[in-house]
């Protein structure tokens, strides 16, 4: 069977369909797969928290456990799932309804604690090198696009390990190597 049978029979495209279309929705379809693959090896690595891959559906329901019912339809409406949990901040409660001081506190305390991510330090040098692999890691998961749904976290660990990190240099007049 050849390749041109295969997207024609997997796509369901009639002769009188654009192939343009068709080839975009046999690439559509082999994106989906490849975002399930990397769901699937992400999932079995320990490090990596399943919560990143929770539907809309999974996310209200922890929050009603977490004992705030009263915002379980906030996280519908507003349609957060795993990725979109673990980029929400603390600011963007209110502009979702949850506007009590001490509930916003609390979830995100509780998101740190399901992600196993430190607390962000305001004061933190520059100098410090990168935080955790994982907390680099989960801010780009959280995003959307091709590259970002079909990388693994064992993928972003091999290519963004840098066995001697520098930190940035803002005029590297001022720092001269020592000899």
């Amino acid at each position: 069977m050849s390749l041109a049978s295969v997207k024609k029979s997997w796509c369901k495209c009639s002769k009188n369909d654009n192939p343009r279309v068709s080839r975009d929705l046999f690439h559509g379809d082999v994106y989906i797969m490849a975002a399930m693959q990397s769901a699937v090896e992400d999932l079995k690595d320990e490090k990596v928290p399943a919560c990143l891959y929770w539907t809309v559906e999974q996310v209200s329901d922890w929050i009603e456990e977490l004992g705030f019912p009263n915002y379980k339809e906030c996280f519908l409406q507003n349609m957060i799932n795993g990725r979109k949990l673990i980029l929400i901040e603390a600011s963007a409660f209110p502009n979702i309804g949850i506007t009590d001081f001490e509930h916003i506190k609390m979830i995100a305390k509780s998101i740190r604690d399901l992600l196993e991510i430190e607390e962000p330090d305001w004061t933190r040098s520059i100098s410090l090198p990168p935080r955790s692999d994982l907390g680099m890691y989960l801010e780009v998961k959280g995003n959307n696009g091709k590259n970002k749904d079909s990388l693994t976290f064992k993928n972003f660990c091999l290519n963004n390990n840098n066995a001697k990190w520098r930190p940035p240099l803002a005029n590297h007049c001022l720092i001269l190597p020592s000899y």
